[in-house]
């Protein structure tokens, strides 16, 4: 751990009324205050401007949160309605939140390592993507992922962060990990900073409330008296509990020269020296002074510090995503799905409830009851007759008036300009969220696929600056992991990475016939192949539909692909051996990838045993050497299998025959049925009209309601 002295970045950054202002150097502070007074008294000050600025965003985005997980009726409306009233709460925008969850979860992007200068190479950018991709499969970066991109479709942001830790109690080595952030709205960031990553910023700020209680059981000690403290300190402290803050600040580290020499070879100083240059030489040659920064990482309650330590790398180890953002008089607002959509959501769930009270106050039996009509006998039974079915209901017949009896209302019918109130209010709901019943499987006005197919289209283009905000976000972590790469992993070691397809190998860093991870420079960016399962789900997809079209003979060539891109218990065991029934039958026409030559050769692959690189002087191994009988029997079992894939293939195909057949007979037999029927009707029809003159005139009338009813039928 390093002890900060004083705090080196003299200005801090205020963000009002949409403007970046600068304060003053804190002159104040630097003469009175020194050491840990001074970066206690900074830190005060950023986190009071902090909340001021994000004061009405976090306000809309929580009340946001809160209005999807149901708390939909203002309060005002409720006490306006009176006791007693129905509020139901029909709540839709799970519904649609869960799409964009989903979505999230079968798009999320796949990260790409790049070499960018002259010291850096692609077989060392090809082991740091490796690594990256090992610490998110043991981090369930999917997860922390999918957390942060929901909440930013709720409430317009998501957060996470990195971390570093030993591997063990017994052991030196570190490791990076992720961990999501629950509260994204526990994050401050600094009001000047412009990039979406807030990186181009002075500090972060997590923040989280604890009770006096839980703070003197985890640090053996009572918190500062706050109301002693001043104004100064009303963030700090409310009622029973307090704020820790871990605190997140830039300082500025050592200074060197970057020399560019005639032939654009740039070095640093240091590596000048090596090199032999002389001071006139290195005159001679264009230069510039460069300032890296360093992150420092404090815990403090406000009044004191409770640890510190400095950060690996040269970027905040914070990852943040944002909803849909728009800039309003110079302010960035920030949204999910549910801010614009609260009336129609309001108005749904008013016509809803009027429509569920209308109804449950209209009686089961609306009778008229005359007065005559009623005596204290048959009351007894009408009083009853809406919890109980009885077969009749009995009433009194008046002498003077026998015409009088109970009379049975009609229901009232529902109110018409409600329910289509309540088809308006759904319709804008959908429209104002921009996903549309397609989107969500639900029968719409569409009727064909392609309609179907091109209105879910255009809902998820709507929705997609979520998962494009979301790959960024993600991009910013792998460049945050490469980073504190080089000064986590800094001595020789053996390192478990993971390749594209998802396996596990043991490479050997930062030692003779290695990977160096210390030297080079590299970047990152979204991987355009996309996720290893999404390339393999495209694969599967389009060899269902090529593979027919391909001779058996080509077929048999590529027969090792196809089982390399399955993911059923040991393909990858009958993958190899078709390959190498494949390189014994047709030598040369399998080129062998860096996989094969590590394979092949030892290099960068390791003893399970010793944990060194494995050198047999590129000669094959015992296991490697393949018999030709061998050989000649895995062809053998190659071309069963295609025989046996060809007449399974042949009975799929007689049976759909038949299939067809069978259909082509039914359908016939239904046509000729309809047919005779049709006959029978003629003959009748005819068969009345003929003896229609002959029937008495009494009867006549009733012969012919039955001809006409038999001419409506057809």
């Amino acid at each position: 751990m390093q002890h900060i002295g004083q705090v080196q970045d003299g200005q801090d950054k205020l963000y009002i009324t949409g403007k970046v202002e600068r304060m003053k150097d804190h002159d104040d502070v630097k003469v009175k205050q020194t050491g840990d007074e001074a970066i206690l008294s900074l830190m005060r000050k950023r986190f009071a401007a902090s909340i001021e600025n994000e004061k009405s965003e976090r306000k809309q985005g929580q009340d946001d949160i809160e209005f999807i997980n149901g708390k939909q009726w203002e309060k005002d409306v409720i006490e306006q309605r009176g006791k007693g009233r129905l509020c139901l709460t029909i709540n839709k925008l799970p519904t649609f939140l869960d799409q964009i969850d989903g979505d999230i979860r079968l798009n999320t992007p796949a990260l790409k390592v790049k070499a960018v200068d002259d010291h850096s190479d692609p077989d060392t950018a090809d082991v740091l993507e490796g690594i990256i991709r090992y610490i998110q499969r043991n981090s369930r970066a999917n997860k922390i992922h999918s957390w942060a991109g929901l909440h930013a479709a709720a409430g317009g942001r998501g957060a996470w962060r990195v971390l570093t830790g030993f591997v063990s109690d017994a052991s030196m080595e570190q490791e990076i990990i992720l961990k999501r952030i629950s509260d994204a709205y526990s994050v401050y960031y600094d009001p000047a900073a412009e990039d979406d990553d807030k990186q181009d910023g002075g500090y972060f700020i997590l923040a989280v409330s604890m009770t006096k209680e839980e703070y003197k059981e985890e640090y053996g000690k009572d918190p500062v008296d706050f109301d002693l403290e001043g104004d100064e300190f009303d963030h700090w402290h409310s009622d029973n509990r307090v704020t820790i803050v871990e605190y997140f600040y830039k300082v500025k580290g050592k200074t060197h020269t970057l020399y560019q020499d005639n032939e654009y070879n740039v070095f640093t100083d240091k590596e000048a020296v090596d090199m032999g240059y002389s001071e006139e030489e290195l005159k001679a040659f264009e230069s510039r002074e460069v300032t890296s920064d360093k992150i420092e990482w404090i815990k403090a309650d406000g009044k004191k510090i409770l640890d510190r330590e400095r950060v690996p790398g040269s970027m905040f180890p914070v990852v943040l995503t944002w909803g849909k953002q728009l800039s309003v008089k110079g302010k960035i607002e920030t949204r999910g799905i549910a801010r614009h959509a609260k009336d129609s959501v309001r108005l749904y769930n008013y016509s809803r409830s009027n429509e569920a009270e209308s109804i449950s106050l209209q009686p089961k039996q609306p009778y008229l009851m005359p007065d005559v009509c009623m005596t204290s006998k048959q009351q007894k039974i009408w009083d009853k007759a809406n919890d109980e079915n009885y077969p009749y209901l009995p009433y009194h017949v008046d002498p003077e008036h026998p015409s009088l009896r109970p009379i049975r209302e009609r229901p009232p019918s529902a109110s018409s300009g409600n329910l289509q109130q309540l088809q308006i209010a759904d319709s804008e709901m959908r429209d104002t969220i921009g996903i549309q019943k397609a989107a969500l499987g639900q029968e719409g006005n569409e009727t064909s696929g392609v309609a179907i197919q091109k209105r879910k289209q255009e809902s998820d283009t709507g929705q997609y600056a979520f998962l494009d905000n979301l790959g960024d976000a993600i991009v910013t972590e792998g460049k945050i992991i490469l980073s504190m790469i080089p000064e986590i992993i800094t001595f020789p070691t053996q390192r478990k990475i993971l390749g594209k397809d998802m396996k596990e190998k043991v490479i050997a860093v930062n030692q003779e016939g290695g990977i160096d991870l210390t030297t080079g420079k590299y970047d990152i960016d979204m991987s355009p192949e996309g996720s290893y399962s999404t390339q393999r789900e495209e694969f599967q997809e389009k060899l269902e539909s090529l593979l027919p079209q391909i001779p058996d003979e080509q077929r048999a060539v590529i027969s090792d692909i196809m089982f390399e891109m399955q993911d059923f218990h040991r393909a990858d065991d009958v993958a190899a051996r078709l390959k190498r029934a494949i390189q014994a039958q047709y030598p040369g026409i399998i080129e062998e990838t860096e996989d094969d030559l590590d394979e092949n050769s030892g290099g960068g692959a390791i003893d399970p045993e010793t944990g060194q690189p494995i050198d047999n002087g590129g000669q094959p191994t015992q296991e490697q050497q393949v018999d030709p009988v061998q050989q000649q029997a895995i062809a053998q079992q190659q071309q069963a299998m295609d025989a046996e894939a060809e007449k399974a293939k042949l009975d799929a195909d007689i049976q759909k025959v038949k299939l067809e057949q069978e259909q082509a007979k039914l359908e016939g037999m239904k046509y000729e049925n309809m047919q005779k029927k049709q006959l029978v009707k003629e003959d009748t029809l005819a068969l009345l009209e003929q003896v229609l003159d002959e029937i008495p005139i009494e009867n006549k009338q009733r012969v012919l309601n039955a001809l006409n009813q038999l001419r409506a039928e057809g």
